[in-house]
């Protein structure tokens, strides 16, 4: 699976590709997400927006950004997440 592969989400990022940014890495974590910590998984969220950021979306780590990349690991896992982590 690749970012251009991908049907995006919209998680509120300034445009298209950034959309497709950030669904490309929630629907990676998606798949191992049930075997990590909550501490694990913000950790590795954490590295995957900054990459995200690094490569031109710093808008990533805005509020409803997060809140929505958040909501849809709540949603995945039924787990009570933050958005608050870092």
């Amino acid at each position: 699976m690749t970012a251009q592969m991908l049907q995006p989400k919209n998680y509120e990022m300034f445009t298209k590709e950034g959309n497709r940014r950030v669904s490309y890495f929630v629907e990676k974590i998606k798949i191992e997400i049930n075997n990590w910590s909550d501490s694990f998984l913000y950790r590795e969220l954490s590295q995957e927006m900054d990459r995200a950021m690094y490569d031109g979306y710093p808008e990533v780590w805005d509020t409803v950004v997060r809140e929505n990349i958040i909501g849809e690991l709540e949603r995945h896992t039924g787990r009570n997440l933050t958005i608050y982590w870092f």
